[in-house]
């Protein structure tokens, strides 16, 4: 898939959720232009923001256009580098129960917990 921009990336990511994606993309550029402890990564077509918690942790979140093939090298990528940077984990909350398989596939080590609204949260290990 050719490189798309951070704005398509982003609206892609969320069609069908009733989100805005320029709104979004104000909103996390802003958020990371004004918040030392929050950075955008790139990896392909998949965006990962994160807040650093400090101690080594992290709050992460995802928008991606990637095809699934991708997205699995897209978050390999990504846990080398946070584990690179320091960091000893992510937390996340996931949706989508395919995650799980790219996470296995991106050779990631991961806990997932049922969440009652129906996610799951997550913490990747780096």
């Amino acid at each position: 898939m050719a490189k798309m921009t951070t704005q398509e990336i982003i609206a892609k990511s969320v069609a069908g959720s009733g989100q805005d994606p320029k709104q979004v993309h104000a909103q996390m550029t802003q958020r990371a232009l004004n918040d030392p402890k929050f950075r955008i990564i790139r990896s392909g077509n998949t965006l990962f923001s994160y807040y650093n918690q400090g101690n080594g942790n992290a709050l992460v979140a995802m928008d991606t256009a990637a095809t699934p093939r991708e997205l699995i090298k897209d978050v390999g990528e990504f846990a080398k580098a946070m584990k690179v940077a320091k960091f000893k984990q992510g937390k996340f909350e996931i949706g989508n129960p395919q995650i799980e398989k790219v996470l296995k596939m991106a050779g990631v080590n991961y806990k997932l917990m049922p969440m009652p609204n129906g996610q799951m949260a997550g913490v990747m290990e780096f």
